[in-house]
């Protein structure tokens, strides 16, 4: 498989490391206002306690992104399996998107956009509905349809690779649990909900109507990889 784009330089890798640097920011800040305030004055002491207090936030918004990188390249690695002949772009911002795609994977069994979730716990799907029950509760809280979610990312692409070159092929919507504690209750999904090692046979074994030669393949992943880096 051939990288075009990596996650090293997404948006979830940004958002990691920033949430990180101003958990670090806010400690040195402390430490520096206490240094003041044993010479100075006391107040300054009370002013050390606020960027202390600050600190959980930051780190609890440092996890969430760190867990969303792991499963981005947990995917990646399930990837890595393929030939050649496929190409992925990680990362995925389209000119007036709103979010990002996790993956677009480019092959000759098809266009695929992957929805990567790294959830612990119960999560159920009913057709397009999506709840979750976290570890330690019984009740099911309704969430964003996912799968919804990956087929709007799947019809924006669509639409980007028709506007830049006149292609029109569908897009194939895919959603990868990668969380080993998650428990999937799957009543009539609209979309194929995988699990990592499922991933990598899913995509040989796909069978798409559009068949694209390598050269069309390679220009849509540059095409969509330029587009994204903008």
């Amino acid at each position: 498989m051939k990288v075009l784009k990596s996650t090293r330089n997404s948006h979830i890798e940004a958002n990691k490391r920033r949430n990180l640097a101003v958990v670090v920011l806010l400690l040195v800040l402390s430490e520096f206002i206490i240094a003041l305030g044993a010479r100075i004055t006391s107040w300054l002491l009370l002013a050390a306690v606020l960027p202390v207090l600050a600190v959980p936030i930051f780190l609890r918004r440092y996890d969430v992104w760190k867990a969303g990188s792991t499963g981005e390249k947990s995917v990646v690695r399930e990837l890595q399996g393929l030939d050649d002949s496929y190409y992925l772009v990680s990362s995925v911002v389209l000119p007036g998107s709103r979010g990002d795609i996790d993956q677009v994977l480019l092959g000759a069994s098809g266009v695929f956009v992957i929805e990567t979730k790294n959830y612990s716990g119960k999560v159920v799907c009913d057709g397009d509905n999506w709840y979750r029950i976290k570890r330690g509760t019984r009740d099911a809280v309704r969430t964003e349809s996912l799968s919804k979610q990956v087929k709007r990312n799947a019809s924006q692409l669509r639409r980007f690779i028709h506007d830049t070159t006149q292609i029109s092929l569908h897009v194939n919507p895919v959603l990868v649990f990668v969380h080993p504690a998650v428990h999937l209750e799957l009543n009539n999904p609209t979309v194929p909900v995988l699990r990592p090692g499922e991933l990598a046979g899913f995509i040989r074994g796909f069978e798409s109507p559009f068949r694209l030669g390598e050269e069309q393949l390679e220009l849509l992943g540059e095409s969509i990889r330029e587009a994204s880096a903008r």
